[in-house]
């Protein structure tokens, strides 16, 4: 009770001091018998008081401020000669008189309850609200009555707009964390789909790779697949494994199919490497296998990535065993048609389009020059030319073979005999060719003069020669008396002489 007695006096001595002002003498304390040491210690008490952080006010038991320290001044916008002696209710003029009302019950609420920190809402001077904390401290006499209290008010207001800034940035922030957890979501729902997509697919790539690969095994050409910088076979199909009677994947393809300790100097790696978008089709003869291939390379994308040598190589070896056999017929059909004594042509709608070198020379012309010249040049007249006409058009009503004698002009302007025979080249084709075989009838023509005058000659010779039978005939029988009548006759008589001549 002794201590409690002590700090209630020295409450109440600090109330009445502050409610007295300052315009007590400094002095009087000394003239009172006050010691140095309590007013020393009360001046640091007034400093640390006016300089605290906090509002620091004291009431007494009706409410009245007593005290009021700087900081609660400049938080209530009022002066300090403002406040002291007035009622803490009235303190705040701004304030609305129902909200007095609430701040008087809480007032007695606060002394019934105890020393529990609240906030509240004050008005200024001016009108601005803030919010404010107060931490009571409320001072009772030794018999247990009410005598005050004393209040740390701190105000809050920026601190409660950044608590509500701040409130508001963790809602925002709460809503981008809901908005980017739902995005993520989101994309873990679209990655986990992508993923089940690409595994579906991985999977019916390998599937699907494997009919490819199963196809590639049933062609009965050679395709296989392989590493362009290592030259390591990665796919080799039955047909090339039953070439060469071995597995050969994973082995190195120049040894493999070459029996070569290096890679051959006719390797296409590199420029299908510098060319990825392009094929490159060459033709090979395997001495190995004793084949001919004709062959397709280009790059492909293997299944781990990296590029890859695709081949495909179709055996040709028939085929140019057959090329060589046409060659060679074809060589003998020139050989036939350029030994030809019969001037041979292919024409076609009327103009020529190839001639063999006895036509030519039979025309007065260069190999060639007349393809593709109109057949009209070889005649001497429109009527011939239309009559040979007539003779191809007896081709299109059935005929095999039209046959017309006709004369063609040479080069240099001269006319000469010939006879054409016509026959119709593949008689399918909307646009038929017709082959022409043309005889010079220059020597047929003299011959057959020759032989008509000949004829003539022998005509006029058994002509004659019957002339001449008939007058010896006459003649022998005219002899013949005339030697009679010699006989009769002198060789004096006069008509002697007559007879004997």
């Amino acid at each position: 009770m002794k201590d409690d007695r002590t700090r209630d006096d020295l409450l109440e001595g600090g109330f009445k001091g502050a409610h007295a002002g300052r315009s007590e003498d400094p002095g009087s304390a000394g003239t009172a018998g006050t010691s140095a040491a309590p007013v020393k210690e009360e001046k640091m008490y007034r400093f640390a008081v006016e300089n605290m952080t906090q509002g620091l006010v004291t009431v007494d038991e009706k409410g009245v401020i007593s005290y009021a320290n700087e900081r609660f001044c400049r938080i209530v916008g009022s002066p300090r000669e403002e406040v002291l002696g007035v009622h803490l209710t009235k303190a705040f003029k701004a304030l609305e008189e129902p909200w007095r009302q609430i701040f008087q019950k809480q007032l007695k609420k606060r002394k019934k309850e105890g020393e529990t920190p609240h906030e509240n809402e004050w008005a200024r001077k001016e009108g601005e609200r803030i919010l404010v904390t107060i931490s009571p401290k409320l001072v009772f006499d030794t018999r247990g009555r009410f005598k005050g209290a004393l209040g740390v008010v701190t105000d809050v207001t920026s601190l409660q707009e950044r608590l509500q800034a701040l409130k508001k940035s963790k809602d925002r922030l709460e809503t981008r964390v809901a908005e980017h957890r739902k995005a993520v979501d989101h994309v873990h729902e679209v990655l986990r789909s992508e993923i089940i997509t690409r595994k579906r697919t991985e999977e019916k790539l390998l599937s699907e790779r494997e009919q490819v690969f199963d196809i590639f095994d049933a062609i009965n050409q050679i395709i296989y697949i392989v590493d362009p910088l290592t030259h390591r076979i990665l796919y080799a199909n039955k047909a090339l494994k039953d070439a060469f009677g071995k597995p050969l994947l994973g082995g190195i393809c120049y040894e493999e199919f070459q029996g070569l300790s290096s890679p051959c100097n006719f390797c296409n790696s590199e420029i299908l490497l510098k060319n990825p978008d392009k094929s490159y089709e060459w033709e090979y003869h395997n001495p190995v296998l004793n084949r001919h291939f004709f062959i397709i390379d280009r790059l492909i994308k293997w299944n781990d990535g990296r590029d890859a040598r695709f081949e495909i190589a179709i055996d040709i070896t028939e085929r140019k065993r057959a090329e060589k056999e046409l060659a060679r017929s074809e060589a003998r059909l020139r050989a036939i048609l350029a030994a030809s004594p019969l001037g041979i042509g292919l024409v076609e709608n009327r103009v020529m389009q190839w001639h063999n070198q006895t036509m030519a020379d039979m025309l007065g012309y260069e190999f060639g020059e007349l393809s593709g010249r109109d057949a009209r040049v070889l005649y001497p007249s429109q009527d011939e030319y239309e009559r040979a006409g007539r003779a191809m058009a007896a081709l299109e009503e059935g005929s095999k073979v039209s046959e017309i004698e006709t004369h063609w002009v040479r080069k240099d302007g001269s006319v000469f005999p010939c006879r054409i025979r016509y026959t119709r080249l593949y008689p399918g084709k909307e646009r038929p060719q017709v082959l022409a075989i043309a005889e010079d009838l220059s020597e047929t023509k003299r011959l057959e003069a020759q032989l008509l005058q000949s004829q003539k000659m022998e005509a006029i010779g058994t002509l004659a020669g019957g002339v001449a039978h008939d007058f010896n005939n006459l003649l022998t029988a005219i002899l013949g008396n005339a030697e009679l009548g010699l006989m009769d006759l002198s060789e004096n008589d006069p008509f002697y002489g007559y007879f004997d001549e």
